[in-house]
């Protein structure tokens, strides 16, 4: 399956190869005058997006987009940048300065990495810095060869440039997107292209049939290339997004040689091959960061966890897109590890399973690697269950200078030579079932937890922060986690997993109370983005529903408990039924189904005590 990132790597480069094109198409409408031209465009582009917005989301979608406060400003100043891009680009390609724009689109794609890396705090790798550099010396020779202030360019880069930024911040579906961009400036420039051709100043009076009738496909090509540009700059980071750019000036910049013979000269062709010498570090980044699966300590594919039933929303929806610098670094199935880069410190957030400890590991050095990292500075763990933290002692061999963040509920757990003891036999089950070649010993004595914290706790990674929030249910002692400036949640299982786009799992193996109240907490946190255990992001539109939704799956499942035991079934009736009800056999790809009957067995346990107490 194409995941997110690569479906945005796609549409970068056809956004890319399409506006490099463009100058044939708008010297073909020559001799029509290019604010002319300008209006049409504004207009049949806001008609375009609007129709196939109606079509595909109605209007009640249309107008939810318009509530949150200030979306409709941001809306406004994006138009406003765009439309402002358009009118130079389309004067200065009639006017014969096709090179002078591709100038300012080899300047716009550094801009807009600068930008990802200054308000998106977007890193780069080494490959990336050094295509970003010599990126930055082909601009340089280019400004010093003019020996003047290119304004058309600078204007061009800037004004694409903080569009780009602020399109990222709002991360609409890109039709959608670009309808709000367009709507408050449409009707004032079909007005315009009204008095225009009343008065004999239009497009009809100026060129021929053949001319109006391409005039009118500026609406569908311009919205497809940004819709293009939308879904790009909604699944890849701004730094790639940037880099992959300059295709479109470099195809422009051919065209101006080759087909509209503009001056060019030794020195340009100098800057252009520096440039593309960029583009080939970049690529081969880009290979080595979205390739084939991490590469373990022993220089082994490591296994992927299954795409099993998580996988609920579909159309390519990739739930392990993170903002910010957080990578993914798990190994086999049943467990999740995220690794946190900070501007100084590095987190680990749970560890998984200990069958595929060492694969993790592996997975986690290299990503480090790529970030320009060596030490791992904290674990921090969501609860004592060994599909959270089996690989722990994996973790602190390699790294035994990190410091392990849990609740003192976890530290107590994990002193305790009998929890030590159920966490080896369910590790062997898993290794068994997972990893069935490996003979592996299951290590259990680096189980520990070093640091305790407690509810509003703060660990500072730099410029950003982790709030420990205690989310007691799933377990005494769970705790979700908060990075901070992002408002990114980390939630536990205390407030359910996601296995259907209808349905949460509620594994509340404690008290249901408590659980309810956890929910609570993480609601009036208010996270602008929520990552569930097992399961990864949601879609930032879908939050709200997903409290609604476990909160009704408690009482579900309350009233269905309530309904055996008011009929006398004994507990064994009631366990047999309960995994009748719940298990599939898709679960098997996350959870070993001992591993599950046990905790049905204490989810069980938990509803009979809320429902004896209530």
């Amino acid at each position: 399956m194409i995941t997110d990132y690569r479906k945005g790597i796609i549409y970068a480069l056809s956004c890319s190869v399409l506006w490099g094109i463009l100058p044939i198409y708008w010297q073909a409408l020559r001799p029509i005058e290019s604010s002319v031209i300008i209006f049409y465009r504004i207009f049949l582009v806001g008609l375009v997006c609007f129709i196939m917005s109606w079509k595909m989301y109605g209007m009640k979608e249309i107008k939810k987009h318009l509530k949150p406060k200030g979306a409709r400003m941001k809306f406004f100043l994006a138009g406003l940048l765009i439309t402002a891009n358009w009118s130079i680009y389309i004067w200065a390609v009639n006017a014969d300065f096709v090179i002078q724009t591709c100038v300012g689109y080899y300047i716009e794609p550094l801009m807009v990495s600068v930008f990802g890396i200054i308000f998106f705090k977007e890193k780069l790798t080494k490959y990336k810095l050094t295509a970003l550099v010599l990126a930055l010396a082909g601009v340089v020779v280019l400004l010093v060869h003019f020996m003047e202030v290119p304004i058309i360019a600078l204007t061009l880069a800037l004004t694409f440039a903080t569009y780009a930024a602020l399109k990222k911040s709002y991360n609409l579906p890109s039709v959608l997107s670009l309808f709000y961009e367009t709507m408050y400036i449409m009707f004032p420039a079909l007005a315009v292209v009204i008095y225009l051709e009343v008065t004999g100043q239009g497009a009809l009076s100026q060129g021929t049939p053949l001319q109006y009738g391409l005039l009118m496909f500026c609406g569908p090509l311009t919205a497809l290339a940004l819709a293009f540009f939308a879904e790009a700059a909604n699944k890849v980071p701004l730094v790639t997004l940037g880099l992959i750019e300059y295709i479109s000036p470099s195809i422009s910049l051919i065209l101006g040689i080759f087909l509209f013979r503009e001056p060019f000269d030794m020195i340009q062709f100098i800057a252009f091959v520096i440039v593309w010498i960029g583009l080939v570090f970049f690529t081969i980044g880009e290979k080595k960061e979205s390739g084939m699966a991490p590469v373990n300590a022993a220089g082994v594919t490591a296994p992927k966890a299954a795409e099993s039933i998580f996988d609920v929303f579909g159309n390519g929806f990739d739930r392990f897109k993170f903002p910010g610098n957080i990578y993914r670094v798990t190994a086999g199935h049943g467990g999740e590890a995220l690794l946190i880069v900070g501007s100084e410190k590095t987190a680990l957030l749970d560890c998984g399973m200990a069958y595929c400890g060492r694969d993790m590991v592996g997975n986690l050095q290299e990503a480090l690697r790529e970030q320009g990292r060596e030490k791992l500075d904290f674990v921090f763990l969501s609860h004592s269950h060994y599909d959270h933290i089996g690989a722990l002692p994996y973790v602190r061999e390699t790294f035994p200078e990190a410091i392990v963040y849990g609740s003192k509920r976890c530290q107590e757990i994990l002193a305790r030579s009998g929890a030590r003891k159920l966490m080896k036999e369910l590790g062997t089950v898993a290794r068994e079932l997972y990893m069935p070649e490996s003979k592996e010993e299951i290590p259990v004595d680096d189980l520990k937890v070093d640091a305790v914290l407690k509810n509003a706790d703060m660990i500072s990674l730099g410029e950003e922060t982790i709030v420990a929030f205690e989310t007691k249910g799933h377990t005494d002692c769970s705790m979700s986690f908060a990075l901070e400036p992002l408002r990114l949640l980390f939630t536990s299982e205390s407030t359910g997993l996601l296995e259907k786009i209808d349905y949460v799992h509620t594994p509340i193996l404690k008290d249901f109370d408590d659980a309810l109240l956890s929910m609570r907490k993480c609601m009036d946190y208010g996270p602008d983005y929520i990552c569930l255990p097992h399961f990864g992001m949601l879609p930032a539109d879908f939050n709200e529903k997903y409290w609604q939704m476990f909160e009704r799956e408690c009482y579900d499942k309350l009233e269905f408990i309530k309904s055996m035991k008011e009929q006398g079934c004994g507990e064994e009736e009631m366990l047999d039924a309960y995994v009748d009800k719940y298990w599939t056999p898709g679960k098997e790809a996350e959870q070993p189904k001992e591993a599950y009957i046990i905790n049905s067995r204490n989810i069980l346990k938990a509803a009979l005590r809320k429902i004896e107490s209530d």
